[in-house]
């Protein structure tokens, strides 16, 4: 009989899954006036760009003009108003110091009640004013970041209101892969967050890091799902939702391989400690690229903690 001593080091684990491609937080579009669109931007269709601040579509602005006039005619008849009663109020309150010298002016006299009334009025009016020029402003309408459009079904001549949704759009760079993946190979991986990964869709490669995964399993796979986000500003864009290859997340862990020349045949392996004995049944798995061959999932959970624990001979 032979004993060999397996060395014990790290080694890369990798899984190949199959996701899709998402925006993470896809925003909805929708107007803030309602009316008639009278321009739409060249960029709002499916697969254009846009800027932030830049004007996307432009509802009739024409009733909100019109109140905005109003507005500000009402403003200024109030300032008038509230300009007359300050002068008219101002010369009464010298005609009365004039026939009563040291008498203190009284309110009414100079018109106080009158005066802060109008000046109420008057900012009452500014604020319309500024109501209304918000109105108008929302005729124009833009989002305040970069971005994607993933469906914009809008076009000129359409009605729209505040409730309509006129198109969807993500912010650009906000995208993540969405990729099952098995129980078992998770529990292969262990805890695979903050993990690097490697995305191939359409012919490229795109750098990631797993985010998240899934707490609960799907009902009718019963798979888990790994969340990797892009670390490449060039990520696929998604016109909608496709397909894409990606690779899980390479982590290392102890393990411990065995020299090529054993045949993979073999049914079981042994392990010794200082104490005691005991026999597993053992699954191989990949040649790893040192050309040693690396146990499979079941066997390596098993072994692995007598490795870290104990250090044992292998028989």
């Amino acid at each position: 009989m032979r004993v060999l001593r397996p060395e014990v080091g790290s080694h890369s684990l990798t899984v190949t899954l199959t996701g899709e491609v998402h925006a993470r937080t896809p925003v909805a579009l929708r107007p803030l006036a309602s009316g008639r669109v009278v321009q739409v931007s060249p960029a709002l269709r499916a697969g254009g760009t846009f800027k932030a601040g830049e004007t996307l579509f432009v509802v009739d602005p024409e009733d909100t003009e019109l109140r905005l006039e109003r507005a500000q005619g009402m403003l200024a008849a109030a300032r008038g108003r509230l300009r007359r009663h300050q002068d008219q109020g101002a010369l009464d309150a010298a005609q009365y110091r004039d026939r009563n010298p040291g008498a203190e002016v009284p309110p009414a006299v100079a018109r106080l009640g009158q005066i802060e009334r109008f000046e109420g009025r008057v900012q009452a009016a500014i604020a319309d004013v500024k109501l209304a020029e918000l109105q108008l402003s929302e005729t124009r309408f833009s989002l305040p970041f970069d971005g994607t459009v993933i469906a914009a079904p809008v076009s000129v001549g359409e009605v729209v209101s505040r409730a309509t949704s006129v198109g969807t759009v993500f912010q650009t760079g906000r995208l993540e892969t969405r990729a099952p993946i098995p129980v078992a190979d998770l529990a292969y991986l262990g805890d695979p967050r903050g993990q690097p990964a490697a995305v191939l869709a359409r012919g490229q490669r795109f750098e990631a890091v797993v985010s998240q995964v899934s707490s609960v399993l799907a009902p009718r796979t019963r798979l888990s799902m790994l969340l990797l986000d892009f670390a490449d500003a060039n990520a696929p864009r998604p016109e909608r939702s496709y397909a894409s290859p990606s690779t899980a997340p390479r982590s290392t862990m102890p393990t411990c391989c065995l020299p090529r020349r054993i045949v993979p045949a073999t049914a079981y392996g042994w392990w010794t400690t200082a104490n005691c004995c005991g026999r597993r049944r053992v699954r191989w798995g990949e040649l790893t690229p040192a050309g040693s061959w690396q146990l499979s999932t079941c066997a390596r959970e098993w072994f692995s903690a007598r490795f870290r624990a104990n250090g044992p001979d292998w028989r």
